[in-house]
């Protein structure tokens, strides 16, 4: 099933924060939707209950460095559509 994705305004911000450059951030993004639409998502208990998307990154910039990304996500009350709520 596909899910429809939806940012947090503070999540937004969040990852605009981070400063990564051009290339990594549409491969975040990219990676967020592809994989909210084939719903490789992890429930979880601990840091909330819900559920968690993890992936990594190689920097293109500087192949020694490897970018870890996590986001916390949870289903929309209509259950079609995944909130990120956080991102580490």
């Amino acid at each position: 099933m596909s899910y429809r994705t939806e940012f947090n305004r503070l999540v937004s911000r969040k990852i605009v924060g981070w400063k990564l450059t051009d290339f990594l951030l549409v491969e975040v993004n990219l990676r967020l939707y592809q994989a909210f639409r084939e719903n490789p998502l992890a429930h979880v208990r601990v840091p909330f209950d819900g559920m968690v998307h993890r992936f990594a990154l190689m920097d293109p910039d500087n192949r020694f460095c490897e970018r870890h990304f996590t986001f916390l996500v949870k289903f929309h009350q209509d259950e079609q559509t995944l909130i990120v709520i956080d991102a580490r």
